[in-house]
């Protein structure tokens, strides 16, 4: 079993002890006739179980809500015609500037091992192990092709066909290319960034679940050689542990801070990231070129997206180094190529025919009054066996053809 196979497989055991553990709360939750449920596809098994135990038993419709790029490990099973080729895996190896050049052999062969490799062991570890959480709630014959087969619509988050289109389908709603109103920032903050002897403001921040205080001592030091340089900038770097040390006055630390708000600001200039889903999407919506240092996950795949628009580089945490650092953010900071790349791609991003919250909106009142009924057509791939969909054995009867006449 992979990693990502591990993953949900310790996903359903955690809803198994919560199943257990806190059945007061869960008995609620049950007995509770749902109008909708919205099961995030991400390592959430118990939100599979809850979404059809709600729908078989009160015929209420669920919508899958995919927050990352995991929806392209389905894509067979939803039988949207896309082929593991054209786009990288989530599990891109770490380089600096990750590209993915689809006319490479190479790059093709590792995404489609990746995509073959952990797409099986997904399935294998959910569909064929015991799955006691779903068991409780009366699933004994879970299967994805089930999950997605009779969900209303799939509400996809992420930036669809910027850097690598595909193909979807009248169920698949992109609703991501959305941008909130940015807020005023407090008046400390306002008057740091906008020292007028500041040539521009740096904001460095990892997201919630990367801490400074685990981060190798290579790491702490390259960023610190960088900060120390960069004395004509203001820079501002979330550290929730505050555990960088103290550094030059034009530095800031927050345990937490506005992101948006701040991005959103004329005058910062660069966003230093991990590669978050959620902080491309704001990089792009406040319009800020990026320099992206994935850790883990998808991360790197993200990355691979923003270096193809233009506005983003990316620096593999494996090597990094502090001169390697200040010459990249030196670079970003002095070339202007960065920002009209993030300008053009943030006027492409929010031209779409409606606003995707409003979109959003419609199609789940749509299914809200369908009461059940089926909302749109579902391809016949989609209940086709692993085998049938990929014409498996009419490949292997060619194979051994080819074999026999080569021997004879």
């Amino acid at each position: 079993m992979t990693v990502i196979g591990s993953i949900y497989k310790l996903s359903e055991e955690a809803f198994y002890e919560i199943i257990t553990e806190r059945h007061t709360e869960m008995a609620k939750i049950l007995n509770t006739t749902w109008d909708m449920i919205f099961a995030d596809e991400l390592i959430a098994v118990g939100s599979y179980g809850l979404a059809l135990r709600n729908a078989r038993t009160h015929k209420k419709p669920y919508i899958m809500f995919s927050t990352t790029v995991i929806l392209h490990l389905f894509a067979w099973e939803l039988a949207l015609g896309r082929t593991f080729l054209t786009r990288p895996t989530p599990w891109t190896p770490f380089v600096d500037d990750i590209r993915f050049d689809v006319t490479n052999v190479m790059h093709r062969w590792g995404v489609l091992y990746d995509k073959i490799i952990s797409g099986i062991s997904l399935k294998s570890s959910i569909e064929y192990g015991e799955n006691k959480g779903l068991s409780m709630l009366g699933i004994n014959d879970f299967s994805f092709t089930d999950l997605w087969k009779n969900a209303a619509y799939n509400f996809q988050q992420e930036i669809d066909y910027l850097a690598f289109p595909l193909p979807v389908s009248n169920d698949i709603i992109n609703i991501g290319a959305h941008c909130p109103t940015a807020n005023n920032l407090a008046s400390d903050l306002a008057n740091f960034i906008e020292d007028r002897f500041s040539k521009g403001t740096i904001y460095i921040a990892f997201g919630n679940k990367v801490r400074w205080a685990d981060a190798p001592q290579s790491i702490i030091d390259a960023f610190k050689y960088m900060l120390n340089e960069l004395y004509q900038y203001r820079i501002i770097i979330v550290d929730g542990d505050n555990s960088m040390g103290e550094f030059r006055s034009n530095v800031k630390v927050l345990k937490w801070a506005p992101q948006f708000d701040i991005l959103n600001h004329n005058k910062t200039i660069l966003f230093i990231s991990h590669a978050g889903l959620k902080s491309l999407k704001e990089a792009i919506c406040a319009k800020t070129p990026t320099l992206l240092i994935p850790v883990f996950a998808e991360q790197t795949h993200n990355a691979a997206v923003g270096v193809k628009l233009g506005f983003a580089r990316s620096l593999s945490k494996l090597t990094l180094n502090g001169e390697k650092l200040l010459l990249i953010t030196r670079e970003m900071l002095t070339n202007n190529r960065y920002l009209d790349a993030v300008s053009r791609i943030h006027g492409i991003f929010l031209d779409r025919p409606i606003d995707t919250l409003q979109e959003a909106i419609f199609w789940t009142n749509r299914a809200l009054r369908a009461h059940g009924r089926k909302l749109n057509f579902k391809r016949k791939g989609m209940s086709m066996s692993f085998l049938a969909y990929f014409y498996l054995p009419e490949l292997s009867c060619i194979a051994s053809l080819i074999a026999i006449l080569c021997i004879t």
